[in-house]
């Protein structure tokens, strides 16, 4: 997924996670969306840049920018759903999540 395709789909998460009313439509809207829309695209935008991103060598220089934006948004959209969460714990649940995500992305031609 190139990085303006990434941002709409992540600012469309974003707008559907806020609509829910309470923190667990939001939460389950922040997870389902993350796994069964974003990581589950079979059209391939989404798997090239996890594959290409598991073959990079520091030496291709790679910038984390475009992922550090995705984890800061996920995490906005945490705490938003979990708003007396521990901000640690919210950091590292989106962290998690966004492992979670690569881990879906990359088995997508397998299923």
């Amino acid at each position: 997924m190139g990085a303006i395709q990434q941002m709409k789909s992540c600012t469309r998460l974003r707008d559907d996670v806020a609509d829910q009313t309470t923190p667990r439509q939001k939460l389950e809207c922040l997870v389902n969306g993350i796994f069964n829309g974003i990581a589950a695209d079979e059209t391939g935008q989404t798997l090239t840049p996890i594959q290409a991103l598991a073959m990079a060598t520091k030496t291709d220089h790679y910038s984390p920018e475009l992922l550090n934006w995705t984890e800061t948004q996920v995490l906005k959209m945490a705490q938003g759903a979990l708003t007396d969460g521990n901000p640690q714990t919210l950091a590292s649940s989106a962290h998690v999540l966004m492992l979670c995500f690569d881990g879906v992305a990359l088995r997508q031609k397998l299923a």
